[in-house]
């Protein structure tokens, strides 16, 4: 994921923010698709996810 944002945008700085961001993004995805899965109890607790 981050090495697909790496060259998108000139600026290093907005070039790290954006790599950061989109990783973060894929690990929160990811870990809710395998804790619904496996069908963790407490992810009953969340909004829209119950």
């Amino acid at each position: 994921m981050a090495r697909f944002c790496s060259g998108a945008v000139p600026a290093p700085v907005v070039d790290s923010v954006l790599a950061l961001a989109a990783g973060g993004v894929a690990m929160l995805v990811l870990f809710v698709l395998l804790a619904r899965l496996l069908r963790v109890s407490e992810l009953r607790s969340l909004p829209g996810l119950g």
